[in-house]
């Protein structure tokens, strides 16, 4: 009699683990040494220091170009108006 191989049953694997534990396992591990890269690359840096230093050249960034925006506006005003042909 002829054997039926479409329909062949999946052997089990008792020790098989879904793929959703494959998947998070693997998130994990990944963020853990994302973790260990963030804490090796910012060792001995003070983060307050880091922090206030940025913030301050901001304030001197955004000083200058209002300075710089003050001096083009005294400079429109003071151009005479020119001839309209």
């Amino acid at each position: 009699m002829p054997r039926d191989y479409a329909k062949t049953p999946k052997p089990k694997h008792p020790h098989s683990l879904p793929g959703w534990v494959w998947l998070l396992g693997g998130l994990f591990i990944g963020l853990f040494i994302a973790l260990l890269v963030y804490l090796a690359n910012n060792t001995g840096t003070d983060p307050e220091k880091s922090i206030s230093s940025s913030v301050n050249e901001l304030i001197g960034k955004f000083k200058d170009n209002s300075q710089d925006t003050r001096d083009v506006r005294k400079d429109t005003k003071q151009a005479p108006p020119g001839p309209s042909d």
